[in-house]
């Protein structure tokens, strides 16, 4: 072969490769340009071409070369690792032979610089590697940093859509010059990012940042080149992108989106994994915070009957740390007492496969029992197993403390301790069915109980029905049940009696008891009680119509007067049956205006003059015809009627006043008798003004009756309706005067007009000095306070001149005119029968 020419040399020297020509004995020939550039980039002299020994610095060596030289082949490859100055570098050599024989022969060298190239090589081997130990952020941030080193790439990232609106996305992974980075969150709108998600692959190798100027976040990082692809899910569902940025340009396209294709698959499963797990501990954590949540001690066991968990509420109720529960059986957890009954429960739900629920008693963790009910129910697997059992804990200490109360309260009198209507109904009930029980029922109500509650205060009558409450148990055998019925009213159930004798024996007994005085506090109090008596079977076979009996029988006995009794009897039923219809035709009467009012004459005594008239209502049934006051009224007071009928009458009396004054009769006042119940109402005196104003009656002629006992029954209250009253102009008058017991130093305190002295004093049957002297006392005083005296039921010469001469200032009665009703008590007004008083 011929040697090589000087054009040949020429050629050589100009080859862009780093090359050199050695002979077969391994003598350096010639070195190109390149070569010699090449070597001063890693840091080597020209020596490191020359084959010799075999130093490390030495890129050449017989050694590696004899074999090659020695053998057909034509050209050969070799990697050599050298540790030059700047650092190891990888070089590869190719050798070709140039001529036949050794002689003549030469040897061409091509060089090439492999660092960079084994560098990505032995990166994306760790990369693989890590593949198979890495998972979740530490795959993705491993992944970043590997391809970001393989690429030559600054930035990468790999991003998840923040919420359902897919607009905005954070980093899950973000890789900056190497080194992993804060998370960062951003909106989709002007960047690539938004182009990969919606279209797919984008390729920007230069000017990303001009073709995307809103992108603030690349402006920030100086990005040049962006490379970007979208991660989706096993649906085919975009969960993000993944990016590599770099501030230079980038000329290996092909490169970067072969990386970026390849690696994309496993980043997606990886980002799914974890938004699969981070949803899944979201939901374990959802789960565990509302069981915590739940008021309850909740636990959980395997089939094993060991501990899977509990709520906190648990570990709060039984001082047990969940930590040290887990993992653990009732037999380690439980004390020894109640740990047969747990492992008994667990055993039959997971064999029964059903749930159960038992009560017992507990100890918390601060040592004190309380009762519970646990509820054990059986859980299973995906695919039907079972899986375990889970329990619930209530505590029912309070429900069962409040049940006591709740019965307590249900069946007892709260303020005395004893049985009440419902739990004595019960015990009758009981007795009346074992058929051979003999029994009495003592229904007893105490006498004007409600004076002593407004005179002297609700805690006093409270004492005082507490004490009543001791004395009729101090009246009856262990054996017999005594109840409060309800405010004054009690009842005595009596076993075992045998006759009226023996119930009548314990009516008496009773009676005497409650009439010693009673002391509360400084005070003595001195009551008494009406006693209706019913016995059993003969008066009721069932406990409603025996109680209703004993009721029946005490209302008549009531109507005898205070400190009586009564045993029932069949008449009773009918009379008590009347009352009911009387108070039923009352509503009815009330409703189709079946009242009328007449008015007797009101003289003077002296002169003769009428000078007023007083209204007195009756009933016009439409069977029985013309009812009195006295059947009806009350009736009314006990059925609260008394305020419509009131008013009605009120608002007539008025009403008809007027119309004769309009008539052209002359002015006189008309009085109207008030009920108790109707001076205590809190409206009654806007009532009275309102009537007055609806008919234009002027006040001063309406006079409004009060008796002495409705004076003092409550006296401080009484007195400021009365200024009221006086104040709208209304005249007030004090009826049955001399009767009751109201005190003179009240007398002066009420506002009162007229002194009404009472018929009974002026009958002949009953008068005497003692009555004549009461009668001239009343004048008298009522003088003496400028008030003025008028005496009704007038019947004879003989009681009008025995008022003339006590001067008495007013009279009516029968003598001088009967009631009449509003047309002939008119023809009485227009034969102006003035002058109508007798003179002897």
């Amino acid at each position: 072969m011929k040697n090589v020419s000087a054009y040949d040399l020429d050629l050589f020297e100009e080859l862009p490769v780093p090359s050199t020509l050695l002979s077969f004995e391994g003598k350096v020939v010639t070195v190109n340009a390149s070569a010699l550039a090449f070597l001063q980039q890693i840091g080597l002299s020209q020596k490191a071409l020359q084959p010799g020994a075999l130093p490390e610095t030495r890129l050449v060596s017989l050694q590696e070369l004899e074999p090659f030289m020695s053998s057909e082949e034509q050209q050969a490859l070799y990697d050599k690792r050298i540790e030059a100055p700047n650092g190891c570098q990888h070089v590869q050599m190719t050798v070709k032979k140039l001529a036949a024989g050794p002689e003549e022969g030469r040897l061409l060298v091509l060089f090439a610089n492999m660092t960079e190239c084994y560098a990505a090589r032995d990166s994306l081997v760790e990369l693989a590697r890590g593949f198979s130990s890495e998972i979740g952020e530490a795959f993705m941030i491993s992944l970043l940093q590997h391809l970001v080193k393989a690429l030559h790439m600054d930035h990468a990232f790999i991003c998840e859509y923040v919420d359902d609106t897919r607009t905005r996305v954070r980093t899950v992974a973000i890789c900056v010059d190497g080194k992993p980075a804060d998370f960062i969150e951003f909106d989709l709108a002007g960047t690539p990012c938004e182009h990969v998600v919606n279209k797919g692959l984008q390729v920007y190798p230069q000017g990303v940042r001009q073709i995307f100027p809103l992108d603030h976040l690349a402006d920030a990082m100086g990005v040049e080149s962006y490379f970007g692809i979208p991660l989706r899910d096993s649906q085919g569902q975009v969960l993000g992108p993944m990016a590599l940025m770099s501030r230079r340009p980038v000329s290996d396209i092909e490169s970067v989106v072969s990386m970026l294709q390849v690696f994309a698959s496993r980043a997606a499963s990886e980002l799914e994994r974890k938004q699969v797990s981070e949803a899944r501990e979201e939901q374990v954590h959802f789960l565990q915070s509302l069981i915590d949540a739940i008021p309850n001690p909740i636990f959980f066991k395997d089939v094993q009957g060991r501990y899977l968990g509990c709520n906190e509420t648990l570990k709060d109720t039984f001082g047990i740390c969940r930590e040290d529960l887990v993992g653990k059986t009732s037999f380690e957890s439980c004390k020894p007492e109640w740990e047969e009954l747990c492992r008994q429960e667990d055993d039959r739900v997971l064999r029964e496969r059903t749930a159960r629920a038992f009560e017992t008693s507990l100890p918390l963790g601060d040592g004190r029992c309380r009762d519970m009910i646990i509820r054990k129910a059986p859980f299973f697997t995906r695919d039907g197993a079972l899986g375990g059992l889970v329990g619930t804990v209530v505590d029912i200490t309070e429900h069962k403390n409040a049940e006591q109360k709740i019965r307590k309260l249900a069946f007892y009198d709260t303020l005395t301790g004893l049985p009440n209507r419902i739990l004595l109904t019960e015990e009758i009930a009981g007795l009346l069915a074992s058929k051979n029980q003999q029994l009495g029922l003592l229904v007893l109500d105490l006498d004007q109980f409600k004076r002593i509650n407004d005179t002297y205060g609700r805690m006093d009558g409270e004492e005082v029905l507490k004490e009543v409450a001791i004395r009729l148990q101090g009246c009856v055998r262990q054996e017999d049940t005594v109840a409060r019925l309800g405010g004054d009213e009690f009842a005595v159930l009596l076993r075992g009696m045998v006759s009226r004798r023996d119930a009548e024996t314990v009516v008496h007994k009773v009676l005497d008891s409650l009439a010693k005085p009673f002391v509360i506090e400084t005070r003595e109090l001195v009551i008494s009680a009406c006693i209706g008596v019913a016995l059993g079977p003969e008066d009721g076979e069932v406990a409603d119509v025996l109680l209703k009996n004993g009721d029946i029988a005490l209302h008549m006995a009531k109507e005898k007067g205070r400190n009586s009794f009564l045993f029932y009897h069949g008449d009773m039923e009918q009379k008590a049956l009347d009352r009911i219809r009387l108070e039923n035709n009352l509503r009815r009467a009330l409703r189709d205006d079946e009242f009328s009012l007449v008015y007797q004459p009101q003289f003077e005594l002296h002169s003769g003059r009428l000078v007023g008239l007083e209204a007195l209502v009756r009933w016009n049934h439409p069977r029985r015809g013309l009812i009195l006051p006295g059947e009806f009224i009350s009736m009314a007071e006990e059925t609260g009627l008394i305020m419509a009928l009131g008013e009605w009458v009120l608002r007539a009396a008025c009403s008809q006043n007027k119309a004769w004054q309009e008539g052209g009769h002359p002015p006189m006042r008309v009085a109207v008798n008030l009920s108790a119940h109707q001076l205590k109402h809190p409206e009654f005196v806007d009532a009275v003004q309102r009537i007055l104003e609806d008919t234009g009656l002027d006040p001063q002629y309406l006079e409004l009756e009060l008796t002495e006992s409705m004076l003092m029954e409550n006296a401080a209250h009484t007195i400021a309706v009365l200024e009221r009253l006086r104040r709208m102009g209304v005249h007030l008058a004090i009826d049955d005067f001399g009767t009751g017991y109201s005190s003179l130093c009240y007398l002066q305190s009420f506002p009162v007009n007229h002194l009404k002295i009472a018929g009974s004093f002026l009958e002949s049957k009953g008068r005497n000095r003692e009555t004549d002297a009461i009668v001239e006392g009343i004048i008298k005083m009522g003088s003496d306070l400028n008030l003025r005296v008028i005496a009704e039921g007038v019947e004879t010469v003989e009681q009008m001149e025995l008022l003339r001469a006590l001067n008495c200032h007013e009279v009516q009665g029968y003598y001088f005119a009967k009631p009449m009703a509003p047309v002939e008590l008119c023809q009485m007004l227009s034969a102006r029968c003035d002058g109508m008083v007798k003179k002897t």
